[in-house]
């Protein structure tokens, strides 16, 4: 028991907010130098989304804890020592709304690591649609032909490992056969086979994947996998998936058609948004965007809402949230038809960050009145005396 009270009372004290103050401080800096050669999505991976983290100085191998790790620790002792042990008089009635309203902004942060999807949508002028795909996640999905929905998805977590020989297969009673998918490539280009072709490198159709250096920007890059399709009945059958591949690798097998390809991650709106009209408008003499907006038209069970949507200024509906984030012109040639991009957020925590503040907001103005009163009436004391 006396074990359980120190830790009780470490865990709640200041010294350990310190600590993990202290912690955050660091991880911060590490993953902000490691951004610079490594991508924002990766440094992001590494160091804030990790329990813990191996941060490589020099040849050593450093484990710190990682932010995911700090901010559960600082959850605890945010319960444990601003809500549990805090003493309840009304002296302390300020300092406790405001240690609630910082709870909920944890809270409303935990909701939005795990459950929120942000993706984007591109529209061009008078095309609709009522899904928006992921920045840098991408699939394998096998459809039946004449389908338009996937009849399976591999997500991407499930086979991203897989590098070099190793493999393993997916089963599913949606489709007639197993897949078994290594060698998986996170930025590659599929090239035939010229004499100049790396030795050892897997061939399939004549063609083999080529790995190309990964760029900072994880949007750009382009994932690629060699898969084995086995049927129940028959053969295996060997294919390339590459994510910029024009037509995904069809088969016949059990008398239907099905498609094997990779597809970015996509997810369901449920409405549609139609892209009427983009306009824009360049500084004087340049080929900078002053201005940049998207007319659209929201519809859901027949009814019409026009709505514009520009920098600063979302569409928020039903828990989604579609930003202005740019445009640009087919084949990136000026005169083409014009596209919209708009980001689009699906975060049930959304809210939560204003919600916290506005708590911590009056908690703080009640512990400072309250302080700014016990000094005005200890200086009307000291004055008359």
């Amino acid at each position: 028991m006396k074990f359980l009270e120190n830790l009780y009372r470490f865990l709640a004290s200041f010294g350990f907010t310190v600590i993990l103050l202290m912690c955050l401080f660091v991880i911060l800096v590490f993953g902000t130098f490691y951004q610079i050669d490594n991508g924002i999505y990766d440094a992001q991976e590494k160091y804030f989304d990790s329990i813990i983290v191996l941060h490589e100085l020099g040849p050593l191998k450093i484990p710190l804890p990682g932010a995911y790790l700090v901010m559960a620790l600082f959850a605890v002792n945010l319960t444990l020592g601003g809500l549990i042990r805090m003493k309840k008089r009304v002296g302390n009635v300020g300092i406790l709304i405001t240690h609630i309203g910082m709870a909920v902004m944890v809270i409303s942060c935990a909701m939005t690591f795990h459950y929120a999807d942000r993706g984007a949508m591109q529209l061009y002028e008078t095309q609709t649609s009522d899904e928006f795909s992921s920045y840098h996640d991408w699939n394998v999905e096998i459809t039946k032909f004449g389908s338009e929905d996937p009849s399976f998805v591999i997500e991407d977590d499930a086979f991203s490992d897989l590098t070099g020989k190793d493999a393993r297969t997916f089963h599913s009673s949606s489709i007639p056969f197993d897949v078994a998918i290594h060698g998986y490539v996170r930025n590659c280009n599929a090239y035939p086979d010229f004499p100049r072709k790396p030795a050892n490198v897997e061939l399939v159709d004549g063609y083999y994947l080529h790995p190309l250096p990964k760029d900072v920007e994880a949007e750009r890059n382009i994932p690629g996998v060699y898969v084995t399709i086995t049927p129940d009945e028959g053969d295996p059958v060997m294919a390339i998936l590459f994510g910029l591949e024009r037509e995904p690798f069809s088969l016949e097998v059990g008398g239907a058609t099905w498609t094997v390809g990779m597809a970015k991650k996509r997810w369901k709106v449920p409405f549609t948004v139609t892209l009427n009209d983009f306009q824009y408008e360049y500084y004087a003499g340049t080929t900078m965007a002053k201005r940049y907006e998207s007319h659209v038209t929201k519809t859901e069970n027949g009814a019409d809402e026009s709505i514009k949507i520009w920098m600063n200024h979302p569409l928020r509906y039903k828990g989604y949230t579609f930003f202005q984030t740019s445009w640009g012109f087919r084949d990136g040639i000026e005169g083409n038809p014009v596209f919209s991009v708009l980001s689009v957020v699906r975060n049930p925590g959304d809210q939560g960050p204003l919600y916290a503040c506005i708590i911590i907001g009056i908690g703080l103005s009640i512990h400072f009145l309250k302080k700014l009163f016990e000094y005005m009436k200890a200086e009307s004391k000291r004055r008359t005396a």
